[in-house]
């Protein structure tokens, strides 16, 4: 079995149980929807941030969910262009619910999206570990990125989210999970250069159920606060 470059004896999720195909049940219920804005937000920010540091005129979001988080960079650039992918039910949700964007359902896996839809700047925010090929995510992104394109991958540190001797992920939602140094090795692999490599809290920091569980329960047993890893990269 392949190991995409995470470490000897690292036990995978079998099923990518997030697919519309797949799950017993809609992935995109109510809760989920509604933690969708708070999970990985400040990545967004982080997003919103570069539109306007480098003028991005379009934004192309690979696995954009139901779009919650879209809501802020409309609000903070409004002139950008927003492009969401994913697959038929977030999409739908999306198409329902906002009057901006253009939302596209497509399979990463087994995509039948026309070929020439391109972006300068994609995201492509905790995707890739819920994937059963990651590989195939990779030239996804590459077939969707501008020849001088900026993609901004962010999944979970591994070492820093489950403590360094974890060799699974207990999120059944998760197929795999990288550390810093595997993940970047990872994204080398496939061609792709690192300009920024950073840590983040992993949600928005405003007081709830999730702030608790994922900032203060941690901070009271000593864990590592910011274990969302933020990758910037171009093609080389």
């Amino acid at each position: 079995m392949k190991d995409y470059f995470i470490k000897k004896g690292y036990e995978v999720n079998p099923v990518n149980i997030t697919n519309d195909k797949v799950s017993d049940v809609n992935y995109w219920n109510e809760r989920r929807n509604l933690a969708a804005e708070v999970y990985q937000f400040p990545v967004y920010e982080f997003l919103s941030d570069y539109i306007k540091e480098n003028n991005i005129n379009r934004v192309m979001d690979i696995g954009c969910g139901v779009g919650r988080k879209l809501v802020h960079i409309h609000k903070q650039n409004p002139d950008t262009k927003i492009i969401g992918i994913d697959q038929d039910d977030p999409i739908e949700y999306c198409k329902s619910k906002y009057d901006f964007g253009t939302w596209y359902s497509d399979d990463f896996e087994n995509s039948s999206l026309e070929h020439d839809l391109k972006s300068k700047l994609i995201v492509c925010s905790d995707v890739i570990e819920h994937l059963t090929d990651p590989d195939l995510l990779m030239n996804y992104v590459k077939g969707k990125l501008d020849a001088d394109g900026t993609v901004i991958f962010s999944t979970p540190e591994r070492d820093a989210l489950r403590g360094i001797g974890c060799n699974y992920s207990p999120n059944i939602h998760h197929v795999r999970e990288w550390n810093y140094d595997e993940f970047e090795k990872y994204l080398v692999s496939h061609g792709f250069e690192v300009l920024e490599h950073l840590l983040q809290y992993p949600i928005k920091m405003k007081w709830n159920k999730i702030f608790f569980n994922e900032i203060v329960k941690r901070a009271i047993n000593f864990k590592p606060l910011k274990y969302n890893q933020v990758v910037v990269a171009r093609l080389k």
